[in-house]
């Protein structure tokens, strides 16, 4: 009887414990958006992974959205990317984000990494993106030529032909089964340009990450 109850109690107390951690992390994932530091940023996406508590700590974050700043905004929009459902109802609101003449320039670039994730799905962002593209004096040029060579010609259909040729160089498409983590150290590099420098690769404007 004495042996039942010590198990009972073992058990409760890791039930405990793991509801503890899981709450610890999901508070974390909250704070790291809010901090809106890339680092701590990838390690709580992935504790919340490892933890199961990825849809958890998606609804926490998603009031961030309405954050007054617009660094804690863009990190909310990857959070809900990564962690959230990616279905076509989310991929409209990421299409709405960019085309928001209202909302902060990095937030709206932000969007089109972040429908790179969606692969097929972001289909329906083809005209958006294309219409950025074609004017290199649009702000959401970069990310916008970006998400097209991400997204692949499957999807996108052929790059238009522009004068200052970006489908001349090529980028590495992630990966149809790419982790969370990888996910997110994609939309990090794409989308949070604090300490990025302007290069020209072949004519064209990109941002590469300072060193």
């Amino acid at each position: 009887m004495l042996v039942s109850m010590a198990v009972v109690l073992a058990w409760a107390g890791w039930i405990g414990w793991r509801e503890w951690l899981e709450w610890r992390a999901v508070r974390e994932m909250r704070a790291a958006v809010e901090a809106n530091e890339p680092a701590r940023f990838l390690d709580a996406i992935e504790q919340v992974d490892e933890l199961g508590v990825a849809e958890a700590a998606a609804d926490e974050i998603a009031p961030l959205g309405q954050h007054p700043d617009p660094r804690v905004r863009m990190y909310a929009v990857m959070v809900r990317t990564v962690l959230g459902p990616r279905g076509p109802a989310e991929a409209k609101e990421l299409i709405d984000l960019f085309d928001d003449p209202d909302e902060d320039i990095d937030v709206r670039c932000t969007a089109a990494p972040c429908l790179v994730l969606f692969g097929e799905q972001a289909r329906e962002a083809v005209p958006t993106l294309r219409k950025a593209l074609m004017d290199i004096n649009d702000p959401r040029f970069d990310s916008a030529v970006h998400a097209f060579l991400y997204l692949g010609d499957d999807v996108t259909g052929p790059m238009p032909q522009l004068p200052h040729h970006p489908s001349r160089f090529t980028i590495d498409q992630p990966l149809p089964n790419a982790t969370r983590e990888e996910m997110a150290d994609f939309l990090v590099l794409e989308a949070d340009t604090t300490g990025w420098k302007n290069v020209v690769i072949y004519g064209v404007p990109v941002r590469r990450r300072s060193r």
